[in-house]
């Protein structure tokens, strides 16, 4: 039953991430076009890139989450993106904790199918977190196929193996979200939203 508590209570913190203030995040600072030209940003920035087809702005965000993820050099599109940290190294510990799954081997932290060791953190600070097995723990890259899947039936999730995978299985163990949720969208659109419950 703990692990379920556990999973509510990092359900909660999502939710509320939303609208309150995170004491770690990584956001871009700066974008350099092949063309030479400079977009500076801020951590509230919101950037809209419009264009007509194939101007690459799909290509934009690919290039930014393959930088991330893999530490892959930027191309065709961008020359450079200046990525920063703001958070102190125990804030990014303590998400990386939570936001994790917790193994048998001290100081482990297992995201996706990787082993983190915690104290990782303090090297991964320092390059941004290019590369970094915790990085997908603070982006999200929703592109077409990405945003479809969103709307794919949910199966229940295995929460003794992994942290939920979606918004449906987050509220599948959080009524009080479940209803946090049904609330702004009965308000949005003039109905509840009551998802189906997979029996346990």
């Amino acid at each position: 039953m703990d692990i379920f508590r556990r999973w509510k209570r990092t359900g909660l913190r999502v939710l509320d991430s939303v609208t309150g203030a995170r004491e770690a995040k990584i956001f871009v600072e700066e974008l350099e076009f092949s063309s030479g030209q400079k977009i500076k940003l801020t951590e509230s920035s919101i950037l809209v890139i419009v264009g007509p087809n194939n101007a690459g702005k799909s290509s934009v965000l690919r290039e930014i989450r393959d930088y991330l993820i893999e530490g892959w050099t930027f191309g065709p599109v961008l020359r450079n993106a200046t990525v920063r940290v703001r958070g102190s190294a125990d804030a990014f510990k303590r998400l990386v904790r939570e936001a994790g799954l917790a193994t048998d081997k001290l100081g482990i932290i297992k995201i996706g199918w990787s082993d983190y060791p915690v104290d990782k953190v303090d090297e991964d600070i320092k390059k941004g977190f290019v590369g970094s097995k915790a990085v997908p723990l603070f982006f999200s890259y929703l592109g077409a196929e990405e945003r479809l899947q969103i709307a794919d039936p949910s199966g229940r999730g295995d929460y003794l193996k992994s942290a939920p995978k979606n918004p449906m299985q987050w509220l599948e163990l959080d009524n009080l979200a479940e209803k946090r949720i049904s609330d702004i969208f009965e308000k949005t659109f003039g109905a509840g939203l009551y998802p189906e419950h997979l029996c346990w």
